[in-house]
């Protein structure tokens, strides 16, 4: 499931159009589309609307926390000439000009996107401080982040902004030219959404193999009789066979290539430590001559 925030009807209607969603009229405090595992509510400007606002919507997907990623995303300023107006960047570190505790979000995940550290203001500087010069401004991403980080862990939540001249933040932009700007967009966004579900996969599909594979090991080495030396040795040989199948399979069809390996010796009969190590020595020539 993803949940997506924007501040202003202004953000939300290009990602609307873009997702395809649809007014949700069951939702009643806060204006919100959805469709199919996607939902996008409209906060309203500033940190307050922002927190609660994330709250709210948490709180009807209580059920589904473990599965959800939750995206604040919107239009920043920055003074650091290394954004280009339109870019989309990440937040790494969110903090606010008030003195509280920042908050991090983590995906875990590498992207092409450039990180950045968000600063939340009250209002649009007409200067650059220190706080800002190699930061990106908003009024909305640290009143988000108090919310979300209370529900879920920082893998789970993605901060995205796309920079606008700061000068031309203080005056508002056409519609036109926002649209454009979060529009040429989306499409990151939507190919971020994937990557991050897709690795979330992967990664448990890794650990129950990782399971799998010491379920094998306990196997072997009871039914081969190893010393704690071979038990040891055979752990290394059959990660090393699985992760050089996995240069060329999937992760399941890994594990299926090492466990048809294995499955001979586990029916061989051994009734003594010798047969054992000479099983234990055919089966390690067959994990390593992949």
């Amino acid at each position: 499931m993803v949940l997506i925030q924007c501040q202003t009807r202004k953000e939300a209607q290009p990602i609307i159009r873009y997702f395809r969603l649809m007014y949700d009229s069951s939702f009643k405090s806060y204006p919100v589309y959805s469709k199919q595992e996607m939902a996008l509510i409209i906060s309203g400007a500033g940190a307050f609307c922002a927190c609660s606002a994330s709250s709210y919507l948490l709180s009807r997907y209580e059920e589904q926390i473990k599965n959800l990623l939750y995206i604040h995303i919107g239009l920043a300023g920055s003074f650091d000439t290394s954004f280009e107006t339109g870019e989309m960047v990440i937040g790494n570190k969110v903090t606010s000009t008030l003195g509280k505790s920042g908050y991090y979000p983590d995906l875990l995940m590498k992207t092409h996107l450039k990180e950045a550290h968000i600063v939340s203001l009250n209002n649009f500087p007409s200067k650059v401080t220190p706080d800002l010069i190699d930061a990106v401004y908003d009024i909305g991403a640290y009143g988000f982040s108090e919310s979300a980080f209370s529900f879920l862990g920082p893998h789970q939540i993605i901060v995205a902004k796309i920079i606008s001249s700061p000068y031309k933040e203080r005056h508002p932009l056409p519609s036109f030219a926002t649209d454009e700007l979060l529009f040429n967009k989306l499409e990151y966004l939507d190919l971020l959404i994937h990557k991050y579900f897709l690795d979330r996969d992967s990664c448990l599909s890794l650990q129950q193999s990782t399971a799998e594979l010491l379920k094998l090991h306990r196997h072997l080495v009871e039914h081969l009789k190893l010393s704690e030396t071979l038990s040891i040795e055979l752990k290394k040989h059959l990660s090393w066979s699985f992760k050089a199948h996995l240069h060329h399979d999937s992760v399941t069809q890994s594990l299926k290539q090492v466990d048809r390996i294995v499955e001979e010796t586990l029916h061989s009969r051994v009734l003594s430590k010798k047969e054992g190590i000479r099983e234990y020595k055919r089966l390690k020539d067959q994990l390593l001559s992949f």
